[in-house]
């Protein structure tokens, strides 16, 4: 099943999230924003770093400190069929 996700939302500011975007690039990907309620924006510049955002087709975890925290609250909005993981942060994922 393909799905026709363009619309993308980081979640969490670190070195993935940079290496996300970098990877991005080379795909017909929007990256909306990095959403880390933590992060101060000026430490991003080139980031559209918020606290919330929900209209994102797909929400990918970029946070390197506590992943699983994130992926957890995350579910409780977002059916997790639209929550991204990269298997390095070995999250334990829930089925839909």
């Amino acid at each position: 099943m393909s799905r026709k996700w363009n619309r993308i939302a980081l979640v969490g500011a670190s070195d993935l999230t940079e290496i996300v975007f970098l990877y991005a690039r080379e795909m017909p990907l929007e990256i909306v924003c990095v959403i880390d309620p933590t992060a101060d924006a000026n430490d991003f510049p080139d980031w559209n770093v918020v606290s919330s955002f929900d209209t994102a087709h797909a929400y990918i975890i970029s946070e390197l400190k506590n992943p699983q925290l994130i992926y957890d609250q995350l579910t409780l909005e977002f059916s997790p069929n639209r929550i991204l993981v990269p298997q390095l942060l070995e999250v334990a994922e829930k089925n839909d």
